[in-house]
């Protein structure tokens, strides 16, 4: 009977990352954070006005999110994005 075997992925050592590199990550988090609660801010209003305010909140959010994306990319630096964020 053969044996299957599996090839282990070689691992790129771990770097450690710049104090800049920490300081960008830990924006984007709460700029994904600001922008789930600018989502949920919008799906939760009712008045006319508070509905615009949310619009701005949520546009304002994704394109700071965007931003800072574009900067962790050219700093080449992973970030997992979540599908929904890509629509």
């Amino acid at each position: 009977m053969p044996v299957l075997r599996v090839k282990k992925e070689k691992q790129q050592p771990k770097r450690l990352l710049s104090y800049d590199e920490k300081y960008l990550l830990d924006e984007l988090t709460q700029s994904k954070n600001a922008l789930d609660a600018a989502y949920s801010c919008f799906e939760n209003a009712t008045d006319p006005d508070i509905i615009d305010s949310c619009i701005y909140q949520v546009n304002s959010a994704q394109i700071r999110y965007k931003f800072l994306l574009e900067k962790a990319k050219a700093a080449n630096l992973s970030v997992a994005v979540p599908l929904n964020m890509l629509l």
